[in-house]
This record gives C-alpha cells, structure tokens and sequence, in this order.
C-alpha cells in the first residue's frame, strides 16, 4: 500500500466556530494505481489534497485520524513527503509559478535541490521535461516569466515541473482545466503513460468525470468533506451505490448543439475590425493576433474556442483595453445607440477572469468585493447598494454565509460565483466570460450556464463566452468562432461546426472530445 488515510478528519476552530473540512476520510491508494476524486465545488477535494501534503491554507487546523505512506506513519511528519514522494499540481498555477522568477530558474532550483545536479545539467532536465508535455524548444518558455506565457502554457510547465522530480505519487488538482481538448487529451494520456512506465500513483482531482472514467482505476466520490463512495470506476459509473454519486453521474450526458440562430439579434454592439497584437521578447516580435475581423449582436452568446496561446485571452483584455492593439479598431454601441471607438476601460464592458483566485483581493472580504465598484462609480445610497448586492449574489446562488469570509477560504467554484457576481453589479451591456466553469463540477457548471441563459433574456445583456470546452460552448452559445495561432478560421452557428466542421483544426478538436466521452 502506497497511501492510506484511515478516519482522517480536518476541523478548524475560528472565534469558538468549529468548521468540519473533513470527516472520517478513509482512503487507499496502491503504487501504480490512478484513484480518481470527484465530487462538487466545496466538497474538500483540494483539502484532502493539501492535507496529505501538510500545505493547509487555514490556521488553527485540528487533524485527526492517521495518513501512511509506504505503510509509515507520516501524520506529524507529511511535510517530508512534499517534492520527494509526492508532488502536486495545483489548481491556479499563476499562483503557484514566482512571478519575479523565470521558468527556468524555479525549475532548475527544484531539480537541483531535488537530485543534487548542477545548474546546467538541471536546465538539460527541464528541457526534455518541456518537451514530454509538448512545450517547445522554439517557445523559449525558459527564459520568461509566467505572465509572459499563456494560462495553458503555465500549467503544463507545472506538470513538467512536478513529475521532473520522479515522485510516487502524483496529486493532479484540475491539472488540466487550462487546457484544450486536443491537449487536454495529449496531457492526461501523458501522465497515466509516465504512470504505467514508472510505476508512479496518481490522484486526479477533476470536475471531468469523462476523463476520470477514461484514466482512473478507481474514483472516489466526495460529498461536504465524506466520501460517500470508492470503487471500481466502471463498477461506479455504470452501477453506482450512494444516492448522491447517482444524481453526480446521472448529469454526465452528450451535451446537445443549441442551433438558435434568430434574425433579431443582429444589432452590432461591438465591432472588431483588422486587429492585430504581437509581443517584444528577446529582439523579436511574437504576433498574437492577426487580422481579427468580428462582430458581437445583442442579446447573443457569442462563443471562442482555440488552443493555449491561441490569443483568446489577449482578446477579451483588448476588447477591455487592458492592453491595447498595434493596429485596428474596437467599436462598441454607446448609450446613445451611436457606434464609438473605444480606446479606454468601458463600464458597460465587464469580465470574469479564468484565474479567480488571482482577480480578488485577497485582504478584502467578499462583501467588501462585492461593494466596492458600486462605492467607486457612486450614484447609489447604503440600502440601494444592499438590495444591488443581494440580487447578484441570489443570481449566481451564492451562499450569503460566505460574505464575511476572504478569497482564499472559499473553493474554486465559489470563488468563481463571486467573480461573475461583481462583474453583473455594474449592469454591462457586454459581459466577457473567460473560462467561466473551468473550476466548477458538472452540476455548478449547469448552474451557471442555465444562468447565462437567464441573463440573455432579463437582463438585455451580451455574452462573450471563451472556453476550451467544447461542450460546454456547444450548448451555450448562438454563435462560434475558432480561434487557432491568432486568427480566426471559422465562424459559424455551434451546430453547423459540429458536424460539418471545414478546418483539419478544428475537426482535430472534436475528435478530441468525441474521444474522450467515448
């Protein structure tokens, strides 16, 4: 036996309030063996995780029960285990990566202090580790830093990073929520192939049930810090026990085209007109976009899906003027109905950023979050910016017990609610979703789109939706555009791409995931 936890509970005492984490977790995991976990948003799936590996965020943790490894007793010495015998991907790998250190430095400086090599010989490692996860030689990831990459670029330089170290057991947390189908795909089918040859055990932690089907021995199922179920994968997916893991799997079905393509949502509200957007790096001149041609209507979901680094991202921070174009214009619909160029951060645009965690202040509470565009663009007293605040919190079901809390205490999922919440309390005309379920489970991932739906209708808003995934979008949206190495090469309603895809590319995306549910 690799890893056990026997009746392992988690409890924190904050000002006398004692709050359960986990409760009586009973785990084996075998060397070699793929244990899938998965459960809702809040459930304890990363807790579990931080808690093997002593890298508990919460101060005042109780732990008890017992944690072995190698069939030792490690629960008062776990931190031992971290970047020898166990190592993790986590979640949000901005967070994870040093920002004033490049790639190669923290990679070198975790293989060298790993297996005592030098600095060249620990760069050569990083190198073919780059490769192995599909990171060229060519892309110079080495020499940047992380803002200089993309959100899927990151993650798979976290990936190389954590199986460099040649560990026994591999935590992978949403490891490949960054990521594109095809990649998606590559990715996973990489780990469990490392994990075959080398006799590695993983643990994935994934809202992805289709992929925890595909490349797990066995899943667990958890449930407010309980796991309620742990088997066979197939003995689970096809006949599951507990009441709970049957509602989980019953919502895993083929996600069907929306083909509405009504006439009357041919009001133009942003135009996109000959863009192009390149990047400096080392004398040389990295073009990101290229003659981007595209309008938005009102009252539609307009859909973008491309591979890491396909320029998806620098997209929706142009159309917000985060930064801004080399050449070509943005013109957005005023409130005077005129079409103006926008050059400057616009109110009536807003956005949902893929990394929560990153865009809320973390020394700030959620209701102080939440208030604060409303106390900075004024016009509202104390009671208006309550009944304000209360209705976008009760559009994207977030739990009113959480508004003392800070961001780093809430779980992926809720953290993303609270992003979609402050983005909807300025009332835009135009709301900019990027990667907005990546960090949900398959039923909060329904939640939110059933909302988006909602917010077409009552609230006269537009929708830009950037995902990688492709059900998700085909469900979700009026209308599609691919995105591939900075242009966009199809656009089209979501049922016409799906089945009558024209590009290699993107018929290579739906094959990915066509293969994946299979």
């Amino acid at each position: 036996m690799l890893l056990s936890l026997q009746n392992v509970s988690l409890k924190s005492y904050n000002q006398n309030i004692e709050t359960t984490f986990l409760d009586s977790i009973n785990l084996e995991i075998e060397s070699g063996e793929a244990v899938g976990l998965i459960g809702e948003t809040g459930s304890g799936k990363t807790m579990l995780a931080w808690t093997i590996l002593d890298q508990l965020p919460v101060l005042g943790c109780v732990i008890t029960g017992k944690i072995f490894f190698k069939n030792k007793d490690m629960t008062n010495n776990r931190s031992r285990l971290k970047g020898r015998e166990v190592s993790m991907v986590f979640q949000n790998p901005m967070l994870s990566l040093n920002p004033i250190q490049t790639i190669g430095k923290q990679f070198s400086l975790i293989v060298m202090k790993r297996f005592g090599v030098t600095k060249e010989e620990s760069l050569i490692i990083a190198k073919q580790w780059l490769e192995r996860v599909y990171l060229k030689k060519e892309t110079d990831i080495l020499n940047r830093y992380p803002h200089q990459i993309s959100g899927g670029q990151m993650q798979r330089a976290m990936i190389a990073i954590a199986m460099s170290i040649k560990p026994k057991l591999l935590i992978a947390d949403e490891a490949t929520t960054a990521l594109d189908a095809n990649l998606r795909e590559e990715i996973l089918h990489l780990i469990n192939e490392l994990r075959v040859q080398n006799n590695i055990s993983t643990l994935l932690i994934s809202h992805d049930l289709l992929s925890i089907k595909k490349y797990c021995d066995k899943t667990a199922v958890m449930k407010a810090g309980s796991i309620v179920e742990f088997s066979e994968t197939d003995i689970l997916f096809n006949k599951p026990k507990n009441s709970y893991s049957k509602s989980l799997i019953r919502s895993l079905k083929l996600i069907k085209p929306n083909n509405s393509n009504d006439e009357d949502k041919k009001l133009t509200i942003c135009s996109i007109n000959n863009l192009y957007k390149s990047y400096a790096h080392s004398s040389k001149q990295k073009n990101v976009l290229k003659n981007i041609n595209l309008d938005i209507y009102k009252n539609e979901i307009l859909g973008i899906i491309g591979e890491s680094g396909s320029g998806k991202s620098t997209l929706a921070k142009i159309l917000l003027q985060i930064i801004h174009q080399d050449k070509g214009e943005v013109s957005v619909l005023d409130e005077n109905g005129n079409m103006t160029i926008h050059n400057k951060p616009n109110r009536r645009l807003s956005a949902v950023f893929q990394d929560s965690l990153g865009s809320l202040n973390p020394r700030m509470t959620i209701v102080e979050i939440l208030m604060e565009p409303m106390e900075i663009s004024g016009g509202l007293d104390l009671s208006g910016m309550n009944d304000k605040l209360n209705n976008c919190i009760e559009k994207v079901e977030l739990s009113t017990n959480l508004l003392s809390r800070y961001p780093h205490t809430l779980s992926g999922g809720q953290r993303q609610r609270v992003s979609i919440a402050r983005a909807l309390i300025q009332n835009p005309s135009l709301l900019i979703l990027d990667e907005p379920t990546s960090a949900l489970d398959i039923k909060s991932q329904q939640t939110i789109l059933d909302l988006l739906q909602f917010l077409i209708k009552d609230d006269n808003l537009t929708i830009l939706l950037i995902s990688h995934d492709i059900r998700i979008v085909m469900e979700t949206v009026d209308r599609l555009a691919v995105l591939y190495k900075g242009e966009i090469i199809e656009e089209e309603d979501p049922y016409t791409i799906l089945n009558h895809p024209k590009r290699r590319y993107t018929k290579s995306l739906i094959t990915a995931e066509y293969n994946i549910v299979s």
